[in-house]
């Protein structure tokens, strides 16, 4: 699939990673408090938790890396790999319907998640944690809605 074909290819965001971005945080505190405090810290406490902190971020940018979703002119692409490509196109036929699913926290750092419902009873696909879920959600509601037209008649 060729990326110039893409009308808009979403990811998770980092927003979303939120918790453990202040696990990290309050890592980071614990240890300057100690600092300030004049409390001698062990070395390997030291290093292990930078260690830890780098860790942690490198697997945080990984898993947002490794699942993607784009919407093409003729259907929705769903990548979920890392090693191994996995790649699955649904055709806007086959979709019955999208939601969206945003509580307020999400609200206030502007991600959600999108849930495409299929025909027939199919398992849905969730758009986990993107950035602008409404947008996402217009664009493919519009391209869908375009797709439905007898005979693709514009106006």
């Amino acid at each position: 699939m060729n990326k110039r074909n893409f009308i808009i290819k979403v990811k998770a965001t980092r927003e979303s990673y939120f918790p453990v971005y202040l696990m990290i945080l309050a890592i980071i505190l614990a240890i300057a408090y100690l600092f300030l405090m004049g409390y001698e810290v062990n070395n390997t406490l030291l290093i292990s938790s930078i260690v830890f902190a780098i860790i942690l971020v490198k697997v945080i940018e990984i898993h947002r890396q490794r699942d993607w979703w784009a919407l093409t002119e003729s259907n929705l692409v769903e990548s979920k790999s890392i090693l191994n490509k996995n790649i699955r196109e649904i055709d806007y036929s086959s979709i019955s319907g999208l939601e969206l699913d945003q509580p307020l926290y999400k609200r206030m750092l502007n991600y959600g998640t999108i849930v495409v419902r299929m025909h027939l009873n199919g398992a849905p696909i969730f758009i986990n944690n993107i950035k602008n879920p409404e947008e996402f959600l217009r664009k493919a509601q519009k391209i869908i809605f375009e797709k439905r037209r007898p005979n693709n008649e514009t106006r």
